[in-house]
C-alpha cells in the first residue's frame, strides 16, 4: 500500500517525502544513457519553475546512513556481486498525483529485475528511507506546480523509441549530507 504524504511535514527544502534536511542517507542509483539524461536535463532547465534540475537516474534504493558510506558500499558490492545487467524499456509518461506531484517514465521492461535489486540492497543495508513501496521509474519532474507536471506528460509522450530502451550496466552509490549528494562508488553489473 502506498502511504499518503503531506509536503508540510517534510523538513527538506526540496519537498522530498524521503529526505530530511539534517539527516544522512545512502542511495543506490542506476545510470541512464547520456543522450536520454541530456534530453531530460535540457527540458528541466527550460522550465522556469524548476529551480534545480537535479540528476537523471533511476533510484534503486535510499536508506538512512547508519554506518560509514564505505562500509555500505562494501556491503552492497558483496550483496550485488554477480548480478546481471538489466535491460530497461520505458513506457508513456505518467504521474504519481494526487499522492505527490511527480511525473515519470514507468518501466515496462526491467521493473521486476530492479525490484529484485532493491530488495537485495535493502537487506544488505538493513533498512529503507522511503515512505513508499518501491516502484522503479525515471523521474521527469518533481514537487513542481501541476502545470509543469502536465507539460512533462505532454512533452515526453513522443520520446523516440531509441531513447526508451537501454541496458543498465552499473549502479552508483551516493551519500547525502547537508542537502548534497556525494559519489561513494560504483557497482558493475555482469
Amino acid at each position: 500500500m502506498v502511504k499518503q504524504w503531506d509536503r508540510r511535514s517534510s523538513a527538506d527544502s526540496s519537498g522530498s517525502p524521503t529526505l530530511r534536511a539534517n539527516e544522512r542517507y545512502v542511495s543506490l542509483v542506476a545510470r541512464v544513457p547520456d543522450e536520454l539524461a541530456a534530453r531530460i536535463e535540457r527540458w528541466r532547465v527550460a522550465q522556469p519553475e524548476i529551480l534545480n534540475p537535479g540528476s537523471v537516474h533511476i533510484t534503486v534504493m535510499v536508506a538512512p546512513e547508519t554506518v560509514p558510506a564505505s562500509q555500505t558500499l562494501a556491503a552492497l558490492q558483496k550483496a550485488l556481486m554477480g548480478r546481471r545487467r538489466v535491460f530497461v524499456g520505458l513506457g508513456e509518461p505518467a504521474s504519481f498525483a494526487p499522492v505527490t506531484t511527480v511525473s515519470y517514465l514507468p518501466l515496462i521492461e526491467g521493473g521486476a529485475e530492479l525490484i529484485g535489486l532493491n530488495r537485495v540492497a535493502e537487506r544488505a543495508v538493513e533498512s529503507s528511507a522511503s515512505p513508499f513501496e518501491y516502484r522503479p521509474h525515471l523521474t521527469l519532474a518533481q514537487h513542481v506546480p501541476h502545470e509543469v507536471i502536465d507539460r512533462s506528460l505532454r512533452d515526453f509522450k513522443c520520446l523516440p523509441d531509441a531513447l526508451k530502451r537501454f541496458e543498465i550496466q552499473r549502479l552508483c552509490v551516493y551519500r547525502y549530507e547537508k542537502e548534497e549528494w556525494h559519489w561513494v562508488g560504483t557497482i558493475e553489473l555482469t
